[in-house]
């Protein structure tokens, strides 16, 4: 009986610690349950982070990607702000500030993720209050923006704030959303919804022209932000408040509408 007793029992032991290992890899303090997917790498599961629009001062926000609806309100930022970029090392959320804001005009930002309070970095273009539209990280840790004084890229330092223009871009733009795919290619939206989805190149700024979008009015598309491998945009201007959150295929430019979001939508981020 006890021959039978023990190798019984060490198989039962066996698979005890079998499960245990599995049960502690896939639960909540495992890290198969932590994975997140970087921007552009794959399906994406991060956070969107939103602010509404430049004008007086922006609140932070975190919006359901799949309506556009706001689930969050975390806080004032107390800055307008037109784009958002989280570091892809240090995990630290920028914004740029606009032309209208209420508070230190045309100038980087830090965020603090969690009350939404801006902390000032400094003057993007010292002594005046010229915006940059939109801003995204490439995976290097190098902060590119679109100025929208001189409708040309401009990489911006992290720690004085001051933008420098890549080079002379030929176009005349508004809106000018900017994202950065995980292969580190430059998208760029600087003719509304029914102008060129164009790539930039972050050496040269000089863009090359994708495909022609497929909305309908010329609405300006504000903002662009990566999560996996999708790219999403804020359509919002033209004298409404009203917003759209969509996407946009990086091959063929077509629009798809996610659904209605904050009025005055103008930076969108996922915080991957």
């Amino acid at each position: 009986m006890n021959s039978f007793r023990s190798p019984f029992k060490t198989l039962m032991w066996i698979m005890a610690l079998v499960l245990s290992v599995f049960v502690a890899g896939c639960g909540s303090g495992g890290e198969g349950a932590n994975i997140k997917f970087a921007g552009g790498s794959g399906a994406g599961s991060g956070q969107l982070l939103a602010a509404d629009g430049s004008n007086g001062l922006s609140n932070l926000y975190t919006l359901n990607p799949a309506t556009g609806a706001v689930t969050s309100t975390i806080g004032a930022i107390g800055y307008g702000v037109t784009g958002l970029a989280v570091h892809p090392t240090t995990g630290t959320l920028y914004g740029v500030t606009g032309r209208n804001s209420s508070l230190s005009p045309g100038s980087l930002i830090t965020i603090n993720r969690t009350t939404g309070a801006g902390t000032l970095v400094g003057d993007l273009f010292a002594g005046t209050t010229n915006p940059v539209a939109d801003i995204t990280f490439t995976s290097d840790g190098t902060l590119y923006g679109w100025s929208q004084n001189t409708n040309d890229l401009v990489t911006i330092d992290l720690t004085t704030g001051v933008a420098t223009v890549v080079g002379d871009s030929g176009l005349s733009t508004f809106g000018s959303g900017l994202a950065a795919s995980s292969a580190n290619v430059l998208f760029f939206t600087g003719n509304g919804d029914n102008g060129q989805l164009r790539t930039v190149d972050g050496a040269t700024g000089l863009t090359t022209d994708v495909a022609t979008l497929n909305g309908g009015t010329g609405i300006p598309i504000n903002a662009l932000a990566f999560n996996g491998s999708t790219l999403f945009g804020s359509r919002s201007g033209n004298g409404s408040v009203a917003s759209d959150l969509i996407t946009i295929d990086t091959t063929t430019a077509a629009i798809t509408v996610v659904g209605p979001s904050v009025d005055n939508l103008d930076a969108i981020v996922f915080d991957n």
